[in-house]
């Protein structure tokens, strides 16, 4: 773990120092990932969210709309990445239904299902129209 006082060096031969609050700003972001939970039976996914929890599988099924691609703004060299899971655990009787917005798909095409229980789909995109399932 890196010391919160002092001041580190940046990549080598870089030229650039890093701050000890900017470490922390990082080491926040490492570890900690924001939770949405999802307890309705629609959803539009923001381009703020990281993993979303879906508790609604309780009580029925669920449809999850992905952001527009093009909103998103994503940097050639970054990918954005979205988790959805079933928190409820009864994904395999109330599905949960991934669609890409108008104009996108995901894996060629419009739509991904979660149908196991505490299932699980983890979904990237590097910009252009295409949405993939890492897992």
């Amino acid at each position: 773990m890196l010391p919160d006082t002092h001041q580190h060096k940046g990549t080598p031969g870089s030229g650039k120092q890093v701050e000890a609050k900017d470490i922390d700003r990082l080491r926040l972001y490492v570890q900690r990932i924001a939770r949405t939970i999802v307890s309705t039976a629609t959803y539009t996914a923001r381009v703020v969210d990281y993993y979303l929890g879906v508790t609604r599988t309780t009580a029925g099924a669920c449809a999850i709309t992905l952001p527009l691609i093009t909103a998103i703004n994503v940097p050639p060299t970054e990918l954005f990445n979205l988790i959805v899971l079933d928190e409820g655990g009864n994904a395999a009787v109330n599905n949960i239904t991934i669609s890409a917005a108008a104009g996108n798909t995901i894996n060629g095409a419009a739509s991904v299902t979660i149908n196991t229980n505490y299932g699980s789909k983890w979904l990237a995109t590097g910009g252009g129209t295409q949405w993939f399932v890492i897992t």
